[in-house]
């Protein structure tokens, strides 16, 4: 599990990092479309020729970046928003995570969801995103809420999250996605 080391705004976002890791893309600061399009390049170019285990795919770091990136640009306007990829010395696992401060309130949604969404089979997962796309209903961002489901469904439930405190009412909400190289921990 990552551990933090953290005091009120005094987070050190690379704690996030597993310890077995090191760095292969960060970014810290407010995360807009051109932040976007420029990291998903630079993620292309530098995963394009890194020695990862043949199990973890180019494809599946690119979908989960382009998740948790998509989810700072909407729901984090904060120059504290953080985002990496890191790999295992090995090569066998690969932690993508975000930082970004929120309210209580979302603090409540999110830990219920992926509460939930952590504790769903495979195939309840697909069911799910079957039901969200069949509905059609939209989110103000233009989402349909398969954010966080695609993210649970790529790496098999390998999600970790927590809550930190970071103002009086806001709290740093810290997520890691790992890719492991085990075939039957991907979605």
């Amino acid at each position: 599990m990552t551990t933090f080391n953290s005091s009120a705004k005094n987070t050190d976002n690379y704690d996030l990092v597993p310890k077995d890791h090191r760095v292969m893309v960060s970014y810290r600061g407010i995360f807009k479309s051109l932040t976007s399009e420029y990291l998903l390049n630079w993620i292309e170019r530098c995963f394009s020729s890194q020695d990862l285990h043949p199990n973890i795919k180019l494809k599946f770091v690119f979908r989960v970046s382009v998740e948790l990136i998509q989810n700072l640009i909407h729901h984090s306007k904060n120059s504290d928003s953080f985002f990496f990829i890191s790999r295992s010395h090995d090569g066998d696992t690969c932690a993508l995570g975000t930082s970004n401060p929120i309210t209580n309130d979302q603090a409540t949604i999110l830990s219920s969801t992926l509460t939930t969404l952590k504790n769903t089979t495979q195939s309840e997962l697909r069911g799910m995103k079957m039901n969200v796309l069949d509905d059609g209903v939209r989110s103000s961002h233009g989402g349909g809420g398969m954010g966080l489901l695609d993210l649970t469904k790529i790496s098999c439930g390998n999600i970790q999250y927590e809550f930190l405190p970071w103002s009086q009412d806001k709290l740093l909400f810290c997520l890691t996605i790992q890719l492991h190289s085990t075939p039957d921990k991907h979605g």
